[in-house]
């Protein structure tokens, strides 16, 4: 498609950008995203293959850090149930990408090198970039105005790190206003079913995310109805003690909505049976 091709092409120009920077040797906001730990990508791999979602070769392949694995498998559970619960997992596994003054490349793109350039400019990295980028093609230096020369590669990793930390926030922030409302738009519908897929297991219930608006709610284990289910941790799922019901990521459910809490982004349903 064509949004496809922009954004190929976007990515291309970042690329190219973040690769005539370091050959100049020039210091920049490098968007840099360092390879996973072993035992993240091993414990993620092996949930993956015990769900039967991917094959032992493929398997291999995630252990090893291959970005392009991990792209073959995100792209093999596109618009399935189990798309959600693959995609966190892989990216749980992997470190947060962050800016630096220098090059490390870009696990998750597979590229050697990478930074935030094209237009429009939607962050301050962009416009480090852009200002080192036109130096370097200027034929002088890049500095940071106001501060003196010995205080340049200082005051720019200062820059980067705070970029992160920024990022970091207006992520959190933007998740929780979604959440809120999300809850305020669910606290009309108190006693309504909806479908719903399991995106998570845990001690205390099981997330889903709701049809009808990708909504994230919460079944209670209080709300999972008369039977007692046990977590099953290394598998990530619960089971009923009869064994007739199991439940994992991937399954579809029908679910009631039965509170909510809108000054916590909060949203519990309850599992109906049928």
């Amino acid at each position: 498609s064509a949004t496809s091709l922009v954004e190929e092409a976007m990515l291309l120009a970042n690329e190219c950008t973040a690769q005539y920077l370091e050959h100049a040797h020039v210091a920049a906001a490098f968007r840099v995203h360092e390879q996973p730990s072993e035992q993240a990508l091993y414990d993620a791999a092996a949930l993956l293959r015990e769900l039967n979602l991917i094959d032992k070769a493929q398997a291999k392949r995630i252990c090893l850090a291959d970005p392009f694995a991990m792209q073959k498998v995100l792209a093999a559970v596109k618009d399935t149930a189990e798309e959600y619960f693959v995609t966190s997992l892989l990216l749980k596994a992997q470190s947060k990408a962050l800016y630096m003054p220098y090059n490390q490349g870009h696990f998750a793109l597979g590229a050697t090198a990478y930074c935030h350039f094209t237009s429009p400019i939607r962050r301050y990295p962009d416009v480090v970039v852009h200002r080192a980028l036109k130096a370097c093609l200027c034929g002088r230096p890049f500095v940071v105005s106001g501060v003196a020369r010995q205080d340049q590669p200082a005051r720019l990793a200062q820059i980067c790190r705070m970029a992160s930390e920024k990022e970091r926030a207006a992520e959190g922030a933007a998740r929780a206003s979604q959440r809120i409302k999300m809850a305020q738009y669910y606290q009309q519908k108190i006693g309504e079913k909806s479908m719903a897929t399991v995106t998570s297991c845990e001690r205390f219930g099981v997330f889903v995310m709701l049809d009808a608006s990708y909504a994230q709610a919460l079944i209670p284990m209080k709300l999972l109805g008369e039977e007692w289910f046990d977590f099953d941790e290394p598998h990530m799922m619960l089971r009923s003690q009869s064994g007739d019901c199991t439940l994992r990521p991937g399954v579809r459910v029908c679910v009631q909505v039965h509170s909510v809490q809108v000054s916590q982004g909060k949203i519990d349903v309850a599992l109906v049976c049928d």
